[in-house]
């Protein structure tokens, strides 16, 4: 389990994270959506010791990230391997790492036609590094692997790819997978539970599932909404775009009595992610 409480970090006069508290079993795909500068990067970051917290406390299985390394795996990033062809890469990451499974990384980089002659040059061309980064995280086996903004600079196929072999990975090593994602998108297919990030905090934490099937909207004026959600589990209100006194609530059932009255009024994930993150808050209203 990993366990996250009352996490804080600042750089400099920037405050990163902010009494941020998660806990997280094994055996589930984890989905972290959060806005830039959110800090899902520095939680990444502090789970894996590449950085230090300065307040709070930080569990992987009981231990301190420092003492767990061995649970934990977040690609760093691989500028310093500039000079190596990528395939001398991959046989240093298994020179230091006797978990890593670097024929299977071998034969996913053919399969994305990944030239391992070729330099790691981000600045020449982010995709192809970015694929390495992602064929290296899953090819890394241990307990928890973070996958931290694996969309940026892919393609939809290459996304859709990679999701396929991250998921079917996960099928057959039963490690726990923990994706950050600044947008929903293809890797958030096979995701069990869903984690949202705002203002420094877990704002919302609930499965994938349940999102999908129980969530609805209502839309109308604020004296309208204000009537119509009283006593419901409101999630987030919007005030829609140059109507300012027009608002949608989204809202999650309790039951399916609940739902079916406002059954043509589903929500996707990526509609209530948006929402959420931009929302009013709903405090009028409480």
């Amino acid at each position: 389990m990993i366990e996250i409480r009352n996490l804080k970090k600042k750089y400099g006069r920037f405050v990163a994270i902010e009494d941020f508290t998660l806990g997280l079993t094994e055996g589930k795909i984890y989905g972290i959506l959060g806005k830039v500068n959110s800090g899902g990067t520095t939680i990444f970051n502090i789970l894996c010791n590449y950085i230090f917290k300065d307040d709070g406390i930080v569990l992987i299985d009981g231990k301190d990230p420092e003492d767990a390394r061995d649970l934990i795996y977040m690609c760093p990033k691989m500028e310093f391997y500039s000079k190596y062809p990528l395939g001398k890469v991959l046989n240093m990451v298994a020179t230091f790492n006797s978990e890593f499974d670097l024929e299977y990384a071998v034969e996913l980089c053919e399969n994305f036609k990944i030239d391992l002659t070729k330099k790691y040059k981000v600045d020449e061309n982010i995709s192809t590094c970015k694929i390495f980064n992602t064929i290296v995280t899953i090819c890394m086996n241990k307990k928890y692997i973070l996958f931290n903004k694996p969309e940026i600079g892919l393609s939809s196929l290459d996304m859709r790819k990679l999701s396929d072999i991250l998921y079917g990975n996960y099928k057959r090593k039963g490690y726990t997978p923990i994706i950050h994602s600044k947008t929903v998108n293809y890797f958030f297919d096979y995701v069990d539970d869903i984690i949202i990030i705002k203002d420094k905090r877990v704002v919302l934490f609930e499965s994938k599932d349940k999102l999908k099937k129980m969530v609805y909207s209502i839309s109308g004026s604020s004296e309208l909404i204000g009537t119509s959600i009283k006593d419901k589990n409101v999630i987030a209100i919007r005030t829609l775009r140059n109507f300012s006194k027009l608002k949608t609530a989204y809202i999650l059932a309790e039951n399916e009595e609940e739902l079916n009255q406002y059954s043509n009024r589903t929500v996707s994930l990526k509609e209530l992610y948006e929402a959420i993150t931009i929302s009013d808050g709903g405090s009028d209203y409480e």
